[in-house]
């Protein structure tokens, strides 16, 4: 795992299983920066961004009315930033 500009944590072995490490971080970063938008990269390519509304076995975003849920094995990296 890697670190970039102190907001995005990159898996280094997409395929491997879940990165503790990763997830970790991810629910370190929301639970300090609850209010932040997230992108969420996955394992097939997609960016996913929103506020993390549920952070267990899955990841739920919200942006405006839509949701969308995203399997924790399926992360690849992520990266946040602050509501101004």
């Amino acid at each position: 795992m890697r670190e970039t500009a102190g907001k995005s944590l990159v898996n280094p072995k997409p395929s491997s299983p879940v990165d503790e490490n990763l997830i970790a971080s991810l629910k370190r970063a929301h639970r300090e920066h609850p209010e932040a938008l997230f992108s969420l990269f996955t394992t097939a390519g997609h960016v996913i961004s929103g506020k993390i509304t549920e952070l267990n076995d899955v990841i739920t975003l919200q942006t405006g009315t839509e949701c969308t849920i995203v399997p924790l094995a399926r992360l690849e990296a992520f990266s946040y930033h602050d509501q101004a």
